[in-house]
């Protein structure tokens, strides 16, 4: 179980790595994942009580394979989305399940030596990424027209840098917590941090910083009364401020763009364009899948139903009405999460979701089951999960 956990979360960061066939294009990750979530469905021991409920998963899972196959093969975008996210919340479970089905050393020492090589990896790629397309080898996939020496922005296999950062970040912050609450002796923990400010560099990720900076101060000053915790937040606010005010000549336009000039905003872009378009929907919204008939005026969403928004995108499809069921959710699971310090960590792991919408993405069910896993196996005494 071991090695397929570590080649499950190996490919995750494999995302953008496309296959192409006869029938069209394929990501890797999508016929992969199906086989390695089945493995690990064989090898959990979880109790269920009835033989034909584990008989209806194994059905299910197949009916999730040959769809998650289909991904990117002439199925409907929305249709796919939507079952690529059911698939990925049930293989959410699974990980969840097989994390605790291992003993306590071999789990933790899994997370943590994914975390290390996770960054390791990210920065060989990035520089790589960096290196050829300076060499004029390569191009690589972020804007760069305004970018560091015009460059563009690394983003390893992950498509998009943004989602890069969404994944590395978090997983630092987990890594942070683990280090300060002696869960784990790291000796390279100062080199993994070096590496990851790296990262971030070579992706341009505000978010990524402001991610990592506010988050360690939070995890780190958990335990202080509130008002050093808003005191300690300001100060590193006002650091990041005076940091960017006497930088922003030399920085690259790209990471400032879109505040000196919120007309440029994708954001704010996407909360226009759905606003417009809510008359006498604003209750119960468009429908599953819909947000694509605003594909006009998206021009960057021709290969996509998803925006970068999820609150937005919730608002189109569902309404005020799915926007209470979605704060509903998340407000029930910073409720069942025993430690503070995780419950930063997921409400940062949600905060991407403003600016890069992941939820229908393997990595990020991937960091929300680490995170669900260390709470219930070190933070919380209370045992749900009956193993035989």
């Amino acid at each position: 179980m071991k090695k397929i956990i570590k080649l499950y979360l190996f490919i995750v960061c494999l995302d953008s790595i496309i296959v192409s066939n006869a029938f069209g294009n394929i990501r890797l990750a999508h016929l992969i994942f199906p086989i390695l979530f089945f493995c690990l469905l064989l090898k959990t021991k979880v109790f269920i009580p009835k033989v034909f409920v584990r008989n209806f998963i194994y059905l299910l899972l197949l009916f999730l394979i040959s769809i998650s196959v289909n991904f990117y093969i002439n199925l409907d975008i929305s249709v796919s989305l939507f079952f690529s996210l059911l698939f990925n919340i049930l293989s959410f479970f699974i990980l969840v399940i097989s994390f605790y089905n291992l003993n306590k050393k071999n789990s933790i020492e899994i997370i943590k030596s994914t975390i290390e090589f996770q960054i390791y990896f990210s920065f060989v790629i990035c520089s790589i990424q960096f290196l050829l397309t300076y060499l004029g080898y390569y191009k690589m996939q972020g804007y760069g027209e305004f970018g560091f020496m015009n460059l563009g922005r690394a983003a390893a296999f992950f498509i998009d840098p943004n989602w890069l950062c969404n994944w590395i970040t978090i997983l630092y912050l987990i890594y942070f917590l683990l280090v300060k609450n002696k869960i784990i002796n790291s000796k390279k923990f100062k080199t993994v941090t070096c590496l990851l400010i790296a990262i971030l560099l070579l992706t341009q990720s505000r978010v990524g910083f402001l991610s990592v900076i506010l988050g360690a101060l939070v995890i780190n000053y958990g335990d202080r009364s509130l008002g050093k915790k808003i005191f300690y937040s300001i100060i590193a606010l006002f650091i990041l401020y005076v940091f960017f005010y006497f930088l922003l000549p030399y920085l690259p336009f790209n990471i400032y763009y879109d505040l000196v000039d919120l007309e440029r905003n994708p954001r704010l872009h996407d909360f226009y364009i759905v606003s417009e378009n809510m008359e006498n929907k604003e209750w119960f919204g468009h429908g599953l899948g819909t947000i694509g008939q605003l594909n006009d005026s998206y021009n960057y969403l021709e290969w996509s139903n998803a925006i970068n928004v999820l609150p937005v995108q919730i608002y189109y499809e569902f309404g005020i009405f799915g926007l209470v069921i979605l704060l509903l959710n998340i407000l029930l699971i910073i409720k069942y999460l025993y430690s503070n310090s995780l419950r930063i960590v997921f409400l940062f792991l949600l905060f991407y979701t403003i600016f890069h919408n992941p939820t229908y993405k393997q990595y990020y069910w991937v960091l929300l089951s680490i995170i669900v896993y260390i709470d219930i196996k070190f933070f919380n005494k209370i045992n749900f999960i009956k193993s035989k």
